[in-house]
């Protein structure tokens, strides 16, 4: 079962675009990846983690291209 996990991400990390990296991040609404139009961070974050492709650094999810962006590409 653990190979199989093993190869699954590897596959998951390949399929990430190259602005984005792999990893695990927090699911809770605005802690975890930045997107257009959320600027609101709550105080608490979940320590669970969501596994997947994220958008790095300071780059923001465009929700209409799925897109990493930077904040001056976010839609008014």
């Amino acid at each position: 079962m653990d190979v199989q996990r093993s190869i699954r991400r590897r596959s998951d990390q390949k399929s990430c675009k190259p602005w984005e990296t792999f990893g695990c991040i927090s699911p809770t609404p605005g802690c975890g990846e930045n997107k257009c139009g959320e600027v609101k961070r709550p105080n608490i974050c979940a320590a669970s983690c969501g596994i997947g492709c994220w958008c790095r650094g300071s780059l923001y999810r465009r929700k209409r291209d799925n897109k990493c962006v930077p904040m001056h590409e976010c839609p008014l």
